[in-house]
């Protein structure tokens, strides 16, 4: 994936089942467990640029307490400061 060092165009969404295979390909690309995403796909959320999931991360809920989940960025996508702006914190929330 080829990114440029712009931040504009970066989307958060809540992710959705067709985003899974890139999910999956994300997490494991950063050596942590894939595991059980389509089990919580509603606590994540997706970043979106260019028509590409670039990054993605997530919460699992619980009674009174939230376990985080794998958050993780595109390699072609770290270093541009898109994470900073706090959007996908404040995407979360909603």
């Amino acid at each position: 994936m080829c990114l440029s060092a712009s931040t504009a165009n970066v989307t958060f969404r809540p992710a959705r089942a067709a985003d899974v295979p890139r999910m999956v390909e994300l997490i494991a690309g950063a050596n942590l467990p894939p595991a059980f995403v389509e089990e919580y796909l509603d606590g994540f959320i997706a970043a979106e640029r260019g028509g590409e999931t670039i990054a993605c991360g997530g919460v699992e809920m619980y009674a009174g307490s939230a376990v985080i989940r794998s958050v993780v960025v595109d390699d072609a996508a770290r270093g541009l400061g898109w994470p900073r702006d706090g959007r996908a914190v404040r995407h979360s929330a909603t």
